[in-house]
């Protein structure tokens, strides 16, 4: 096969939208998001891809997650798994979050891309706004930037 990189429809970058919600402890958060990618690695198509964080920190954090994408029509048969950290700046009600994640993650269901996998890391900025539950912010929006390494 060759590199997924080869494939003429294939954009190197990729803005995605995401919603997510946090629950915070002082050192351990916990995060579910829902990724939106219009137009996932040129294929036409948009991938949903709900994912599930467990962190350590609170100005500076980092963990582990897990999430599957979902792309014309189908559930992938690969979930895929994923390293995170950032910095979380907090100013009264707003929180703006900088992350990077690493995302580990086989292409069964995208072989017409021609990879045997589709390792990314994505640099992305949360900006999120806390609701009445003490410690549990709920994401307004984002945008994230994704590059495939």
């Amino acid at each position: 096969m060759a590199d997924i990189t080869d494939n003429p429809e294939f954009d190197r970058n990729a803005f995605g939208f995401m919603g997510s919600f946090v629950i915070a402890q002082p050192l351990l958060r916990f995060e579910g998001d829902k990724e939106f990618i219009a137009d996932f690695g040129g294929t036409g198509e948009m991938m949903i891809q709900p994912q599930g964080y467990a962190m350590i920190g609170d100005f500076i954090f980092g963990g582990a997650g897990v999430g599957i994408g979902y792309i014309d029509g189908d559930w992938q048969s690969d979930p895929f798994y994923a390293l995170r950290a950032g910095v979380d700046f907090t100013a009264g009600g707003l929180d703006l979050d900088f992350f990077a994640s690493y995302r580990f993650q086989k292409s069964t269901d995208l072989e017409h891309l021609g990879s045997d996998d589709l390792n990314t890391i994505t640099f992305g900025a949360l900006v999120r706004f806390e609701i009445a539950l003490e410690r549990c912010r709920f994401y307004a929006g984002s945008v994230s930037i994704e590059s495939l390494t």
